[in-house]
């Protein structure tokens, strides 16, 4: 994950120790075991965030991460009705599309935020 100075960034100690519980929860379902850590404990995970002068990891590369690593874990984890012995279970198309959906609706919210700086900043230097 890229390191940053400026923009939207997290606390490198906090992401480093989840992403930490991530692979030994990743490695508990390679080996057959059930993790401690749930995808739900991730996506509700808030990190602090760094202000003004200091380094931190890149706060859109973090989330994304965590959301492959969310959708892995899911796909591990059997539905509460199946065996817990069964193979694992892929994601729900329901589930692959929403967050298709999301990260669209985000990318298209961060254009929309950016055209209208570019805007506000033409009209401010005369050139609209």
């Amino acid at each position: 994950m890229p390191l940053r100075r400026t923009g939207s960034r997290f606390a490198v100690d906090e992401v480093d120790d989840v992403v930490a519980q991530c692979v030994a929860a990743l490695q508990s379902w390679e080996r057959g075991q059930r993790p401690a850590l749930n995808p739900d404990d991730i996506v509700i995970r808030q990190f602090r965030r760094v202000q003004f002068a200091g380094e931190g990891y890149d706060a859109d590369s973090v989330d994304d991460l965590l959301d492959e690593i969310v959708i892995q874990l899911r796909s591990y984890d059997p539905p509460p009705e199946a065996p817990a012995e069964g193979p694992p279970m892929p994601p729900t198309k329901d589930a692959v599309r929403a967050l298709v959906t999301f990260r669209a609706l985000t990318v298209l919210g961060v254009i929309g935020i950016v055209g209208g700086i570019v805007i506000i900043a033409m009209r401010l230097l005369g050139s609209a």
